[in-house]
């Protein structure tokens, strides 16, 4: 259960935001998106500073082609011990939109890989800890797409063995042609 600040730097100085999505299920997993626009070019590292927690899973990506500060929208969801992972739904405000979907759960066995929705383009795997009891073993679950319409969007992959969990949902705009 990780209440408190995170923040993300890296050593090419982007300028981070706060968290855009922030999400903690009744049994404390949580769930953060941030993101840096018109970052430098070359490879860096990135550090996540967040509460002493446990266990722990991050993951990055970087996208290029995106409106500066292009977060669009948002949603977020919690279930505790079930397969059933939920962001709820996001709709874009316009076309041509990088939708990421993202989950984390806490699973006591690691019992496999999640199935990604039908819309996944571009599934980024599975991350984290195994091992132990669930407080010890933590992975979070992402994927994407680029979105030609404005309709609504849910990220609900199946877990391989029921969690507590939180997923989230989010959009962003493509930079002005």
């Amino acid at each position: 259960n990780a209440t408190g600040t995170i923040s993300v730097s890296d050593y090419k100085g982007n300028t981070w935001t706060t968290p855009l999505v922030d999400i903690t299920n009744a049994n404390g997993v949580r769930l953060v998106v941030l993101a840096a626009y018109n970052v430098a070019a070359g490879n860096t590292v990135v550090t996540v500073t967040h509460p002493s927690v446990t266990a722990r899973a991050g993951g990055v990506t970087q996208w290029a082609g995106l409106a500066t500060s292009g977060f669009d929208a948002s949603n977020s969801g919690t279930t505790n011990a079930s397969t059933a992972l939920t962001s709820n739904s996001a709709t874009p405000s316009t076309t041509n939109q990088l939708v990421v979907g993202s989950g984390g759960a806490e699973d006591t066995n690691d019992t496999g890989v999640p199935t990604q929705p039908a819309w996944v383009t571009r599934a980024l795997g599975k991350t984290g800890t195994t091992g132990g009891g669930a407080a010890s073993n933590i992975y979070i679950i992402s994927g994407t797409e680029i979105q030609t319409t404005a309709t609504a969007r849910t990220y609900n992959p199946t877990l391989a063995g029921a969690a507590d969990n939180a997923g989230i949902i989010a959009t962003f705009k493509e930079a002005a042609a």
